[in-house]
């Protein structure tokens, strides 16, 4: 074979190897991209099974996110056509669709999801990422859950992105139905809004109906985000202990933040109940504050207080410096039958472990209100 015959062959060879390569590595290039994405998200150790170049879309289908296959993704697609490989042309879309999470949650380990880590999101130099048809399966102390969601992140300038999403689940023990929207930052700077629309619970000591009101998470600055809120539900029941009307009020950060909490307390005569707790420089202080012209409905409510939450792990020894056995009680009602009211205020407060309380009885006469106390520790004499 001559020199020239052998140089033309090498040049075609050339011809067509050059642009294969040029083409692998730009598939390399798409494929690092998408990585970088999803690890922005979270998914940190995807392995995909199969990719496929399509008309003008590029897919990888069957995507494990964790080493035992718990958690999977099932296609996850970008707009994008050969030439837009070939001539390294920016990807700009990413759909994800058919996204299945395994985790578990309890008190000791917290939320562990197999495969994800979740993260606030990232604009991640997309114009837009697309999720449908995603679920997580989720162990709990109360039993099997599933939630779905659906969200659309699109960029809408060169430093931010917003997000439009949805989290829904409809099970026995929880109903939720949320509207969440965001605003992501290059700088780490996010802000989530929540609304939420008739969520529910059904457990076994705690049931909680007509639940509605918004969620706030904000991250502005190093440290903890800050969280605040505003929920309403028609009916909260803790054991025997049910509630009416409850209005909650969070404002914080995340890890302290201060809440208020009013209701009526049902199965007594005008009864209403505010709660408070607040984050000090020595701890957690709690207030708490609850009126009736009967002795007889706040020594019952202190019963189904002492019943409901003694001894469980709402209290932990919360209860004990309130002295609410039943022969500490008869005294109460006994002391403050004997003095003669018009109406009783009940406070109960101090930091967490060292809760107090008061009755307060008042007495109108002339225009004017006498009061007399009667602690609820029998140490104190009434004055």
């Amino acid at each position: 074979m001559g020199t020239r015959k052998k140089l033309y062959i090498l040049a075609v060879a050339a011809a067509f190897i050059a642009p294969a390569l040029w083409l692998w590595q730009g598939y390399t290039v798409v494929e690092n991209i998408l990585y970088n994405t999803l690890g922005s998200y979270g998914f940190y150790n995807p392995a995909i099974k199969s990719t496929s170049l399509r008309p003008h879309e590029l897919v990888y289908d069957d995507i494990r996110l964790d080493e035992e296959g718990f958690s999977t993704i099932r296609t996850i697609s970008m707009p994008v056509s050969l030439s837009d490989i070939f001539l390294r042309r920016s990807l700009s879309h990413i759909n994800i669709e058919g996204v299945r999470l395994t985790g578990e949650y309890n008190r000791e380990n917290g939320l562990i999801i197999e495969g994800w880590t979740p993260r606030p999101v990232s604009p991640a130099g997309l114009q837009e990422f697309v999720l449908d048809d995603a679920y997580l399966d989720l162990m709990t102390g109360i039993g099997a859950l599933r939630f779905h969601a659906r969200g659309h992140i699109e960029r809408r300038d060169n430093k931010s992105a917003e997000l439009l999403g949805a989290l829904w689940g409809v099970q026995h023990q929880v109903r939720l139905d949320s509207i969440w929207k965001g605003t992501f930052h290059e700088n780490g700077q996010w802000d989530y809004h929540g609304d939420i629309h008739n969520a529910a619970f059904n457990l076994d000591r705690f049931q909680a109906s007509r639940i509605s009101g918004w969620i706030g998470i904000k991250k502005e600055s190093e440290g903890f985000p800050g969280l605040s809120g505003q929920l309403v539900a028609g009916m909260v029941n803790i054991g025997t202990l049910h509630l009416n009307d409850l209005s909650l009020k969070i404002d914080g950060r995340i890890d302290k933040h201060d809440v208020r909490l009013d209701a009526r307390i049902a199965g007594f005569d005008d009864m209403p109940v505010t709660l408070e707790s607040r984050n000090t420089r020595d701890g957690l202080v709690v207030s708490a504050k609850i009126e009736n012209n009967d002795i007889r409905n706040i020594v019952g409510f202190l019963e189904l207080i002492q019943q409901n939450l003694g001894g469980t792990a709402l209290d932990s020894g919360i209860l004990t410096t309130l002295m609410l056995t039943p022969g500490n009680l008869n005294r109460i009602e006994r002391n403050i039958s004997e003095i003669g009211y018009d109406n009783l205020v009940l406070e109960i407060g101090g930091p967490l472990y060292e809760l107090s309380g008061k009755i307060t009885a008042e007495m109108r006469s002339d225009g004017t209100v006498q009061r007399q106390i009667i602690s609820l520790d029998p140490i104190h004499q009434p004055r």
